[in-house]
């Protein structure tokens, strides 16, 4: 009689599906590792297509508001400025989120060993649930990605540790996590005050009364600006004075002339006219 030897007809797996128990499927944690990198670039690409939209729809409000206000359309601007203010809010929450995924994928690339995969999986699936809670209510479709990202650290979890893991069980939102969140919360905060400036309130009242006060930096009218090559497209004088006053407001009633001359790409006593056709229609007071 033929012996039995453990390893023929599929080995230890055959002999296990005798018994009706199901061996665990081995996982190339490697392309676990490629796979999830995948999908949080396909998030990371969908947060900037929506950043990029945004930020063009705040400048768009913006220029809309400083029209109307040079107009005396008050309670029109006020619309505008108050749709670009909660739009600014989605940026900064959309930024918090890239930059938090930034650091996830960060994380993945720079895995020293597939063997701490479950652990640092439980580490990142953390930070995506604080991410995702902090995004949700703005823009629920990315939400959804970042679920569909802690699920499958979830089944990896699973697959590839002696621990099963329930649909609401298993990673947590930690410390750490709020922690690093609320870092990036404040970094963002401080770029996108720079890239999206606001109009202060305090400055519309006055701009449609007896005029906003401003403060006149100039390098010296003989100073030529030096300005980008591109190609020159002559501005209205009507477009100049909402740059201008554009200038004025965001920047708190202070206006820098050669810097202005060089981003419209016009001289500097374009500039100077406008503030003194601005003047004129008791839209400033200098």
């Amino acid at each position: 009689m033929t012996p039995f030897i453990l390893g023929r007809r599929g080995g230890s797996n055959w002999f296990l599906r005798i018994l009706g128990i199901r061996p665990r499927k081995r996982i190339d944690k490697s392309k676990i590792i490629e796979a999830l990198i995948v999908k949080i670039d396909s998030a990371l690409n969908q947060i900037r297509d929506n950043i990029i939209r945004l930020k063009l729809r705040y400048k768009g409000l913006i220029e809309r508001a400083i029209k109307t206000l040079l107009s005396g359309g008050r309670v029109k601007a006020l619309i505008y400025l108050n749709e670009a203010a909660e739009v600014k809010k989605i940026v900064k929450k959309l930024g918090v989120s890239e930059k938090a995924l930034e650091q996830v994928k960060l994380r993945l690339e720079t895995l020293e060993s597939v063997t701490d995969v479950p652990q640092v999986l439980g580490e990142i699936s953390g930070v995506l649930l604080a991410t995702r809670d902090y995004i949700k209510d703005v823009m629920p479709n990315i939400a959804l990605s970042l679920d569909s990202l802690v699920s499958e650290a979830k089944r990896v979890i699973s697959e590839t540790t002696d621990v099963g893991i329930g649909e609401e069980e298993g990673v947590y939102i930690t410390e750490d996590a709020k922690k690093l969140l609320k870092e990036i919360e404040n970094a963002v905060e401080e770029s996108v005050s720079k890239q999206l400036p606001e109009i202060p309130m305090s400055l519309v009242t006055p701009l449609l009364s007896k005029g906003v006060e401003v403060k006149i930096k100039d390098a010296g009218k003989e100073q030529q600006v030096k300005r980008p090559k591109r190609p020159v497209r002559k501005l209205s004088p009507e477009e100049i004075d909402r740059k201008v006053m554009e200038y004025i407001l965001t920047h708190g009633g202070f206006i820098d002339v050669s810097e202005v001359a060089s981003q419209l790409n016009v001289d500097k006593s374009e500039i100077m006219a406008s503030l003194h056709r601005l003047k004129e229609q008791n839209k400033i007071i200098f």
